[in-house]
């Protein structure tokens, strides 16, 4: 769990989830990379501008998108380079301090929180190149003092809409072995913790070994926190186990207290305690635990198990693959009465241009094509990556892949909620430093048996991560910043309605 900056709880940006996970790169890995850094001529009039993501999944629609820039900016070459997701915050903030920064990137607030990367100067405002006409095509509060802007300048801007971060997947071969499908073909769709548990009984007894009913990958950089993500916020658990963007906001606070409620909120030792009795029961594919979140998309494509739990990136990696028999659903809970749901606020980071760019202006029409409408047409309705930014573009009429138009028209499960840098723009200021051991590190020690008493785990987790909070605003009060704890407490937040932050608010 990292909470290196609270204050910034935008959008459910499914980027800065995990898309690909693998092993640590190695220090010679880190350092070929980074010689690869910088500005460079190909010659003549061309200017080759280099850019970093860690688009996998993503790659068919950005690869196109590079061909049709090039081809309709002759002058400009984009170098892309491909970085694993697991080790690009690190190399990130390497670059930087070798003054090696591509020209336009990813942003990545993990290590270093992206207001403070604002602050530090090390993006360049785009205030020079856009208008009120470009900010207007977002929706409304999208920009804001601490989010995507600082002091009054503007650096980066969402890509993606606000969909239902976690869903969870159903092989329809699977279902259809064990007995759970429609008259239609399609596969039950489990409506509670028992469905899930259940079905998942079936598919393992069937499966005799063969098979399983449930897996996920945690090897590698993966997790098992987004299990816990999708069915405990449908338990009435607004924090969810993830959330946010980039390292900004993770993991279980409470808005309507203030507070992390890992030990208070019964919801989470409830869930936990099935999560693992899941394990026991041999429900869970054996090596789920030491297999990467890729290998473990990949034995789900294969049919080793029934149900995994993952983003909408999922499916443009299996359409590659012609994988498209299975089915989804999200927000399953103790029952079928949906008490929580997924959350976010206006606003958001996807790309921006380094401060140190040799060449700006060309930097700037790749920024700005990418979020142009006509790429992010092409982002939703074409290549099927995610919702856009831009609303009027989510139609899931105009989507003629049957598993990501349910994707695009569950976004009404994901509501707005409170957010303290709309009602104090100086909480933009405060900075909150990871947290460690987290809660994804208690649960695989539950899950190995290193540690026996969760009440005590979630007790301490608790605990560590609030007086973490307290210290970062005592911090940001004695140098001056006008801030408290009552910024981020919303006690009129009812979590199944969308909330408005106003500014200024008491």
């Amino acid at each position: 769990m990292d909470v290196s900056s609270i204050i910034l709880p935008s959008r459910l940006n499914r980027r800065t989830f995990l898309k690909a996970a693998g092993t640590v790169a190695s220090a010679a890995t880190l350092g070929s990379a980074l010689s690869a850094c910088g500005s460079t001529s190909s010659g003549g009039s061309t200017v080759t501008l280099q850019y970093w993501d860690y688009y996998v999944s993503q790659s068919p629609w950005l690869d196109n998108e590079v061909k049709l820039f090039e081809a309709a900016h002759p002058n400009i070459k984009i170098k892309r380079t491909i970085n694993n997701n697991t080790t690009y915050d690190q190399l990130f903030n390497l670059s930087v301090k070798a003054n090696k920064q591509p020209d336009v990137f990813m942003v990545t607030g993990t290590a270093t929180p992206y207001n403070e990367q604002m602050q530090k100067g090390w993006w360049l405002p785009v205030d020079k190149w856009i208008n009120a006409t470009w900010k207007n095509r977002f929706p409304t509060g999208t920009f804001y003092q601490g989010n995507n802007m600082f002091n009054g300048k503007t650096y980066t801007a969402p890509l993606g809409g606000s969909g239902v971060f976690q869903q969870l997947y159903l092989n329809t071969d699977v279902f259809k072995a064990a007995g759970l499908t429609n008259s239609d073909g399609t596969p039950k769709v489990p409506q509670t913790w028992d469905d899930v548990a259940n079905f998942a009984d079936i598919i393992t007894k069937k499966g005799n070994g063969q098979y399983y009913g449930l897996g996920f990958g945690a090897g590698g950089g993966g997790s098992i926190t987004n299990w816990v993500d999708l069915f405990i916020r449908a338990a009435g658990v607004p924090g969810g186990a993830f959330g946010g963007t980039g390292g900004t906001w993770y993991d279980g606070f409470d808005y309507r207290v203030g507070k992390y409620t890992f030990s208070s909120d019964r919801n989470w030792e409830d869930f936990i305690t099935l999560l693992l009795e899941w394990k026991q029961k041999g429900y869970f594919y054996p090596n789920s635990l030491s297999i990467t979140d890729e290998t473990a998309r990949a034995y789900f494509e294969r049919g080793k198990f029934g149900m995994i739990v993952g983003g909408v990136w999922n499916q443009a990696e299996w359409t590659t693959h012609g994988f498209t028999n299975y089915g989804l659903t999200t927000l399953v809970g103790p029952t079928t009465t949906r008490k929580g749901f997924y959350y976010h606020t206006p606003g958001g980071q996807e790309f921006a241009i380094s401060a140190q760019t040799k060449h700006p202006e060309e930097a700037w029409q790749w920024f700005n094509w990418l979020y142009s409408n006509e790429s992010e047409q092409r982002w939703v309705q074409t290549y099927n990556e995610d919702l856009s930014i831009f609303a009027n573009l989510n139609d899931p009429s105009k989507i003629k892949f049957k598993p990501f138009a349910e994707y695009v028209a569950n976004a009404p499960l994901n509501l707005t909620y409170p957010n303290p840098n709309m009602r104090n723009p100086e909480t933009a200021k405060v900075i909150f430093n990871s947290l460690s051991p987290n809660l994804n590190d208690a649960i695989v020690g539950l899950w190995t048996g290193q540690l026996h008493d969760m009440k005590a785990a979630l007790s301490d987790i608790e605990s560590r991560a609030n007086s973490n909070i307290q210290k970062g605003i005592s911090q940001a009060q004695a140098s001056g910043v006008k801030v408290s704890i009552n910024d981020y407490t919303y006690p009129d937040w009812d979590i199944t309605k969308n909330y408005i932050t106003k500014p200024n608010q008491a």
